[in-house]
């Protein structure tokens, strides 16, 4: 995976559909979750394609039971179903922790302000609702493309990073950024808003 990398451009430099990509890949969920030096899988391969579909047609059947059983009220149904898929319950609630929705974590909040307002050579990336006391990284690069590592530190016991980070060259050709916060294998915990970086 370089900088700048998509699934449509890995895509059609291999002959693939981004789908085939994602199915071989189910941890990614689109290109903004690509990180340069990644490896990904092309193809899964016959086993993990078939489990896939079994457990795409359980989710189905059980999904089709759940919308049942709300439409009758029975609330428990729900977390059976989830307890019985624990990949599904994980993506659901991957997701709730991102929009905020999850009692268990405070919503991850990434912000980066510019240090100074001249050159713009860095910037203070400042983070919120993260992993207390873990070591993670700073990300960046442009919207839906793959990012890059550029600042390795750890979180305050409160679970907040606030780190100067200098701004590689390549990103500073650039007109937009998007900041990330990794855990220690990779997977984005924190993201923020596109944010200016042009001179």
């Amino acid at each position: 995976m370089k900088r700048g990398d998509t699934l449509s451009t890995i895509a059609a430099r291999c002959n693939l559909s981004e789908a085939a990509i994602l199915r071989a890949n189910p941890a990614i969920e689109g290109s903004a979750d690509l990180q340069a030096g990644q490896q990904l899988r092309l193809r899964a391969d016959g086993e993990t394609l078939d489990r896939l579909g079994e457990s795409v047609a359980g989710a189905a059947e059980k999904t089709g039971n759940v919308l049942s059983g709300i439409a009758q009220g029975i609330n428990t149904q729900v977390q059976e179903a989830l307890n019985d898929n624990p990949d599904v319950k994980r993506h659901l609630e991957s997701f709730g922790n991102r929009i905020g929705l999850s009692d268990r974590e405070p919503p991850k909040t990434v912000s980066v302000v510019p240090l100074s307002d001249a050159s713009q050579s860095a910037v203070t990336v400042s983070a919120s609702g993260l992993p207390s006391s873990r070591a993670v990284a700073i990300g960046a690069g442009t919207p839906g493309s793959a990012f890059e590592i550029i600042k390795r530190v750890e979180t305050t016991g409160d679970g907040e990073v606030r780190a100067d980070v200098e701004l590689p060259d390549w990103l500073r050709t650039q007109d937009k950024a998007v900041f990330v916060i990794t855990d220690t294998d990779g997977s984005v915990i924190g993201r923020s808003q596109p944010v200016s970086v042009a001179p």
